[in-house]
């Protein structure tokens, strides 16, 4: 830890705000000693590396939660533990994010997984804890506001495309107003968004029976510049389709 002047494993007041502030995060005083608390679980006035950590291991939302325990349950069926061998067959680095924008090599994650993984493992197996756990790191290093990320990795690499997610209701908000602009952008002269929406609406309704399915909703979303990853647009989808039919 380069801001630990004294070399003693842990951060200090002045240490930590140093450290913020070379994160680009400039708080005011009463700010800094609230986080500063926050982060100091021992309540000893210094920081630990492992206090940091564990804070940010344990603020998981109830959606990465979600998703981890759908994966968790994809792969073990019911069993309280699986071999570790089972774990890395299924393991599909190449659909990882970060290998699809080429930021890594597959191989890479793969080799990382494996290494990160072996170290939640007992006897060569993991059980719902280990794997749990292994996400909990993941979130630690995860802002906040990339749960679109974060869920996405889990979809890809455990091959669960097509798995309905339940997504907050600030991001479903945040989706619905992107849509609402896009149609904002469409509307022309002496139309309104609703007109708009109603010949968006009858361009994809392909069959004339007055409903689009998801895919046709999808194909929608796209005309407008709407690229939101499959289960974001089932969400939205999911709360329009009332009846469920």
């Amino acid at each position: 830890m380069s801001f630990d002047k004294n070399q003693d494993g842990t951060l200090q007041k002045l240490e930590f705000e140093e450290f913020m502030s070379q994160l680009g995060v400039f708080l005011a005083r009463q700010e800094l000693r609230v986080i500063f608390d926050n982060f100091d679980t021992n309540k000893d006035g210094n920081i630990a590396y492992s206090e940091f950590l564990g804070v940010l291991r344990a603020d998981m939302s109830t959606d990465r939660i979600a998703i981890v325990k759908k994966a968790w349950q994809k792969l073990s069926n019911g069993a309280p533990a699986i071999p570790v061998e089972t774990l890395f067959a299924n393991y599909n680095a190449p659909a990882h994010p970060r290998v699809t924008s080429r930021e890594k090599k597959a191989e890479t994650v793969m080799s990382d997984f494996s290494m990160l993984m072996a170290e939640k493992c007992c006897d060569m197996q993991i059980t719902e804890e280990g794997f749990m756990s292994f996400y909990a790191d993941t979130n630690a290093v995860t802002p906040v506001d990339k749960d679109n990320y974060f869920i996405q990795i889990l979809l890809k690499t455990w091959n669960m495309e097509g798995t309905r997610v339940t997504i907050n209701a600030a991001r479903l908000a945040e989706l619905e107003d992107i849509i609402f602009e896009k149609i904002r952008q469409r509307t022309h002269g002496a139309d309104d968004e609703g007109k708009t929406v109603r010949k968006i609406f009858k361009h994809f309704d392909l069959d004339g029976f007055g409903t689009i399915c998801f895919s046709e909703f999808c194909r929608a979303l796209e005309s407008m510049g709407c690229a939101f990853p499959d289960f974001e647009s089932r969400a939205i989808f999911d709360k329009y389709d009332k009846d469920g039919n």
